[in-house]
C-alpha cells in the first residue's frame, strides 16, 4: 500500500481539510497528484465537483479514478496534461504537498495558469523546512529523512514562506489567502523538546516568525486578477498561550512570556518588580478546566493563588467555557515579586459551528436564570445576617440588664430579702 494513501480529516490541523473548504460546490477541479483520491472522492460526493487529475503512480490512480471525470497517469513535469486537458478551464487547481516533488515547481506553476477560469484559484499546500524542529535537528548535526512529513524522502525541493512568496509571483500570481498547519517540535514527527536546548537557543527559536508552521496553505489567483491580495494576517499559531507581567506599564506584549504547550509548567520569571500577572490561554474559544495556580518567592516558599477569569461566558465550579477570542486569567499575587509562576492548566480549543452559537444562547439562559436565583440567596444571606444582629443586640441587653441586677442584690441586706 502507498505511503500516501491516507484517509481524510476534518480539523484545524489537516491541510486536505482546510483546502477543500475553499472549494465551491458544482466546480471545475484539476488535482495535481490526487493519490488515491482521498480529496477527489469528498470533492465529487459531498460538492458535487467535475474532478480531472494527474497522477503518476498507477495503483492510486486506479483507485481514484472513480471519482474523476478523466485521469492522467503520468509524470507532471512530462507536461502530458496540457495536450490531454487542453480544451478546459477550471475553477480551481489543486497541489496539495506535491510541488516540492517537482525538479521544476516554478516552470509548473507559470505553465498551469492559462487552464485557469477568469478569477481561477489554484490551491496549494506546502511544508515549511524552517519549521523550528527542523532547526533543532541541525543544531545536532543531524538530517534525517522520514517516510512522510517535513523531510519525506521524496521531497526534491524545500521551502520557506519567503520562496514561496518569491515562486508564486514570479510564475505570475498573487495570494488572496494564506494560512497554516501548526505544530510545535514535540508534536512532529520528530518529537523534540525545547528542554534539550538552552534558555538562549530556545528564546531565539520561540522569538522566530512562524517557527511553528508545518505547513502553508495558499490561494493564489493570476497577478492580473481583480481579486486583493492577501492583507489578513492568519499565520498567528492558535494554541500557544501566553503570561503578562505588569511592571507598572499595564499588560502589554514587550512584557510576556510564551508557553508552548498546555498541562504543568513552572515558569522563571523576570527579575524585575511585577505588580500583576496574567496568563491568556488561547486566542481561540475553548474549554478550560479549573487551573492551579500558585507563585513561589525567592526562598523556594510556595503560596497558592486566587484568580479572575475574564471574557468566560459561562461558568461552573470544575469548567469555563469562552465563545469569545481573548481569554484571560488575572492572578491575585499573595506576595511581592514572586520569582516563579507553577500552574496546571488544561484548555481544549473548539470550533465554531452552529451547535456551538445554540450552546452558547443555552447557557446564556442558564446564566439568566441562575442570575435571579443568585439574587434571590443575596437577598435571603441579607435578611438572615440582619435578624443576626438583632438577635446580638438583644442579647448584649440581656448581658447588662443581668449585670445590673446582680448589682442591686449585692446593694440589698441579706435580711431584707
Amino acid at each position: 500500500m502507498s505511503k500516501y494513501n491516507t484517509t481524510l480529516e476534518h480539523n484545524y490541523f489537516s491541510s486536505q481539510s482546510k483546502i477543500l473548504s475553499k472549494i465551491s460546490p458544482n466546480s471545475m477541479v484539476l488535482e495535481f497528484g490526487s493519490a488515491h483520491g482521498v480529496m477527489t472522492k469528498y470533492m465529487r460526493e459531498q460538492l458535487n465537483c467535475k474532478v480531472f487529475a494527474v497522477e503518476l503512480d498507477a495503483q492510486a490512480a486506479n483507485d481514484a479514478k472513480q471519482y474523476c471525470e478523466r485521469i492522467l497517469v503520468s509524470n507532471i513535469e512530462d507536461y502530458q496534461w496540457k495536450i490531454e486537458f487542453d480544451n478546459l478551464k477550471f475553477d480551481y487547481i489543486i497541489f496539495a504537498d506535491v510541488l516540492e516533488h517537482l525538479y521544476n515547481p516554478w516552470r509548473a506553476l507559470a505553465e498551469v495558469r492559462s487552464f485557469l477560469k477568469d478569477e481561477g484559484r489554484i490551491l496549494l499546500s506546502i511544508p515549511n523546512i524552517a519549521n523550528n524542529v527542523v532547526i533543532m535537528n541541525l543544531i545536532n548535526d543531524k538530517f534525517e529523512y522520514q517516510s512522510t512529513g517535513l523531510l519525506d524522502d521524496t521531497h526534491i525541493r524545500f521551502f520557506t514562506k519567503n520562496s514561496i512568496d518569491k515562486m508564486i509571483k514570479a510564475a505570475g500570481y498573487k495570494a488572496v489567502d494564506i494560512d497554516a498547519i501548526f505544530l510545535a517540535p514535540p508534536d512532529t514527527e520528530f518529537h523534540r523538546s525545547y528542554l534539550e536546548f538552552n534558555q538562549g537557543v530556545v528564546n531565539t527559536l520561540i522569538r522566530k516568525p512562524n517557527g511553528h508552521v508545518y505547513q502553508y496553505i495558499y490561494e493564489i489567483v493570476d497577478a492580473n486578477s481583480s481579486l486583493s491580495e492577501y492583507q489578513i494576517d492568519k499565520l498567528k499559531e492558535p494554541l500557544r498561550m501566553e503570561i503578562f507581567y505588569d511592571t507598572g506599564k499595564d499588560f502589554n506584549q514587550e512584557e510576556s512570556l510564551p508557553i508552548l504547550s498546555y498541562g504543568k509548567h513552572t515558569v522563571t520569571l523576570p527579575k524585575v518588580e511585577i505588580k500583576r500577572l496574567r496568563i491568556d490561554p488561547s486566542s481561540h474559544p475553548g474549554c478550560l478546566k479549573k487551573p492551579i495556580v500558585k507563585v513561589a518567592d525567592a526562598n523556594g516558599i510556595i503560596y497558592e493563588c486566587a484568580f479572575t477569569l475574564i471574557g468566560f461566558n459561562y461558568l461552573s465550579e470544575q469548567q469555563a467555557i469562552c465563545f469569545g477570542t481573548d481569554p484571560q486569567i488575572i492572578v491575585d499575587l499573595p506576595i511581592t515579586n514572586p520569582v516563579k509562576l507553577i500552574f496546571d492548566l488544561d484548555y481544549k480549543v473548539i470550533c465554531f459551528s452552529k451547535d456551538i452559537f445554540s450552546a452558547h444562547e443555552t447557557l446564556n439562559n442558564l446564566s439568566n436564570v441562575q442570575g435571579f436565583q443568585v439574587e434571590d440567596i443575596n437577598t435571603l444571606q441579607t435578611e438572615l445576617a440582619n435578624r443576626k444582629q438583632e438577635l446580638e443586640r438583644i442579647k448584649t441587653e440581656l448581658e447588662h440588664a443581668k449585670k445590673e441586677l446582680q448589682l442591686i442584690k449585692a446593694e440589698i441586706p441579706n435580711d431584707a430579702i
